[in-house]
């Protein structure tokens, strides 16, 4: 990751929890608004105002860079109550008005920070506007499509030393999600193409060949089906998932930087344990979304302990809610042929649901087994005897964001069978269930020793 160029403070501890509950509570509306987006420009308006009504910045605006021109154009703004950037000349090339903060963050593809910016030289040209506008310190942070500069989200704080390194680490992931969004955005744009230009080469098989039309046809379908879950999990992984983890990692450092004194070596502990869960998860995020995206890669498949897995879930979860009494039967022996931290992902949505709807129940009961299909196959299980669900509507059960239980009653985004199918489906397998309402439910799935051609 490139450092940003910057010096200088980043604020009392008090304030830096005050600066880091708006920044978080900014990245809240940020990712909401990379999920919804359907144009590039309702995007970058988005983003500028949940970073001024929520982050506590002054302004925010984004420029876009004129390969031809070397000028920045501003294509989103807000805050710029006093006109700033009306008639405001910035450019990237190496000339006196492309050596400020935009310019150089453009130019060299870094964060660029300014902690001072009335007492800075390179932003000279920009003093009269500052000081009417009251900016006391700045940040540009590189915005990318396809992993080139094409502009900048700039930044202006009401004092100097606003930007301290949690703060960037925070700015800089909000433009990488800025850019994936923009990613995402042109290959729609791409696809939308693409069919166009599709649906008029059907017409033209339908006069040469109706049978080769049909063919193309339902191939054509089965791709945008399978292209539409692809984002839908791409989406829900990288964000939905990702805010949260931010916002716990985040606050623990912050526990452990600035609040060190106050705590005993085992809480300490706890934090360090909280910050290395949360570094995990993150991984397997980044694996998955990886899958998502290249769903024809190698697995690395390896042979695992699924009895081993399976129980230390299921340990996690106890510790997790100690107040909680669960019996728990764990077949031994179970092993499977799987990724290793897929499969992981695998017991922990189907045992964490298990443990989730078997919360209401006296004598709560998990089990996880091996069993034989109706069609032969060897499959394995995990069974709870929870609040079931009605079998008329399992097939919404693998939908992304389709849930069978009120929000109210258990918590959840309605992802996690998803995730399971996908990977089981990777995997070469097949994933389904049994239930009753308030009898519990079963889901097995299948895992083939080799991967799916």
């Amino acid at each position: 990751m490139d450092m940003p160029d910057r010096t200088g403070p980043s604020g009392a501890p008090s304030e830096r929890l005050e600066r880091m509950g708006q920044l978080y509570d900014a990245l809240r509306r940020l990712n909401q608004a990379v999920v919804r987006c359907a144009g590039r420009k309702e995007l970058l308006d988005d983003i500028c105002a949940a970073m001024v009504e929520s982050g506590a910045f002054t302004m925010a605006w984004v420029g876009w860079d004129d390969p031809a021109t070397r000028e920045v154009n501003v294509v989103s703004r807000s805050g710029d109550r006093d006109s700033y950037l009306e008639g405001l000349l910035i450019r990237s090339d190496d000339t006196p008005l492309g050596q400020g903060p935009t310019g150089r963050a453009i130019r060299e593809g870094r964060p660029v920070v300014n902690d001072d910016f009335l007492g800075s030289p390179e932003t000279a040209p920009w003093h009269g506007a500052a000081i009417r506008c009251g900016f006391a310190s700045s940040a540009s942070i590189p915005v990318r499509l396809r992993g080139a500069v094409v502009g900048a989200l700039m930044l202006y704080a009401p004092v100097k030393g606003f930007f301290g390194p949690m703060e960037m680490a925070l700015m800089e992931e909000a433009a990488r999600d800025v850019s994936f969004a923009l990613d995402h955005l042109e290959l729609d744009q791409r696809r939308r193409e693409a069919e166009a230009a599709l649906r008029e080469s059907e017409a033209r098989l339908l006069r040469l060949n109706e049978d080769l039309e049909h063919r193309v046809r339902e191939r054509t379908l089965a791709l945008e089906a399978a292209n539409q879950e692809l984002e839908a999990f791409s989406y829900s992984v990288s964000h939905d998932l990702r805010a949260p983890l931010r916002t716990i990692d985040g606050f623990s450092q912050v526990l452990l930087e600035d609040y060190q004194d106050l705590l005993d070596e085992e809480g300490q502990r706890h934090l360090s344990r909280i910050r290395g869960g949360t570094l995990r998860m993150g991984q397997l995020i980044d694996d998955l979304l990886k899958l998502s995206r290249t769903h024809r890669g190698e697995l690395s498949r390896t042979a695992c302990d699924l009895s081993g897995m399976c129980l230390k879930v299921l340990e996690e979860l106890a510790q997790a809610q100690p107040e909680r009494r669960v019996e728990v039967r764990v077949q031994p022996g179970l092993g499977a042929s799987a990724d290793p931290s897929l499969l992981r992902a695998v017991l922990e949505n189907l045992l964490g649901n298990a443990w989730k709807y078997t919360s209401r129940r006296e004598g709560a009961r998990i089990e996880a087994g091996e069993a034989v299909s109706g069609q032969g196959e060897r499959a394995f299980f995990i069974r709870d005897n929870g609040a079931g669900f009605d079998m008329d509507q399992a097939r919404q059960l693998f939908r992304p964001f389709q849930r069978l239980h009120a929000a109210s009653d258990y918590e959840g985004h309605g992802i996690g069978l998803a995730i399971v199918q996908r990977i089981v489906h990777r995997h070469g397998g097949r994933v389904w269930a049994q239930a009753e309402p308030e009898r519990g439910a079963t889901f097995h799935f299948t895992l083939p020793d080799g991967p799916r051609p």
